[in-house]
């Protein structure tokens, strides 16, 4: 059986799996005397490809060579961690903005926030729309880099009235999740090789994280119920590590907490060498 992540492999193995309890129990009271399932690991769901999300830089690499009609809608899913098929649906009637100004009086982007409650897919030559995956509704908060984008988008792209649609595809038509996608792999060559749509939701999620986010706020964010398929988006970003090395090395200077020669307990040279519970 060939072992190899999504589709028919994955349920094969559940299937396998399945099979082999029901068997294992009619074993153990009598009913068969072995379990021919002894395939070792057949069972086991193949294990995930490693997760290719862009950088920040990669993120404007890409945007640069997609058409002009998809800039915005690759940026907002990205920064918002959107899924695909839930930025293809977004009506005007989905953003909820409030204005603000700053301490000093000067006009500020408005905070804006989207309403992710439906999701939209092709079916041959119909649309199916239903709640987002999970039926986990959400509100999303917009960064404020992303605002004027997305006013600029509103102003110029999009369709007019509530329920106009806010991102069409080069035909001025509602983009098809699955074409865009197949696009999508094609410009991520050579900048993000391996990369699909979903690779910008990780990437908002793995921002979100490390801009300090408390693993709730990020399951909030992405729309999930449970820490498991969160903590799936643990990553560590390119260059990460050599940053947090230097943020560690900066906290050694006086006063600060372990700090060299901070350690009131140090035997310096005496005492019985060492404590247990280092």
């Amino acid at each position: 059986m060939e072992r190899t992540h999504g589709g028919k492999t994955t349920a094969t193995a559940g299937a396998y799996a399945l099979v082999h309890t029901v068997i294992q129990s009619m074993v153990d009271t009598g009913v068969l005397p072995m379990n021919p399932c002894t395939v070792r690991g057949a069972g086991t769901p193949p294990q995930s490809a490693p997760k290719v999300v862009p950088s920040a830089a990669q993120l404007a690499a890409l945007v640069d060579r997609a058409p002009g009609v998809y800039d915005v809608a690759i940026q907002l899913a990205a920064w918002c961690a959107l899924r695909p098929a839930e930025w293809v649906e977004l009506r005007r009637r989905d953003i909820e903005r409030h204005s603000q100004t700053s301490a000093q009086g000067t006009e500020q982007p408005d905070r804006v926030v989207l309403h992710i409650d439906r999701q939209a897919h092709r079916r041959e030559k119909s649309w199916v729309v239903g709640l987002p995956k999970g039926n986990k509704v959400r509100r999303v908060e917009v960064p404020p880099h992303i605002v004027p984008l997305l006013d600029e988008q509103l102003r110029d792209r999009s369709q007019p009235g509530p329920d106009g649609l806010v991102f069409l595809n080069t035909r001025g038509q509602q983009v098809d999740p699955a074409n865009f996608g197949k696009r999508f792999v094609k410009w991520s060559e050579g900048i993000c090789t391996g990369a699909t749509p979903h690779s910008l939701r990780h990437f908002g999620a793995v921002t979100h994280q490390q801009a300090g986010a408390t693993l709730r706020e990020t399951m909030a964010l992405l729309g999930h119920t449970t820490p498991a398929v969160a903590l799936q988006y643990q990553s560590v970003a390119h260059g990460r590590m050599s940053l947090l090395a230097e943020r560690m090395s900066a906290l050694v200077k006086t006063g600060e907490p372990g700090a060299p020669g901070d350690d009131e307990d140090q035997d310096n040279g005496k005492g019985d060498g060492g404590s247990d519970d280092e």
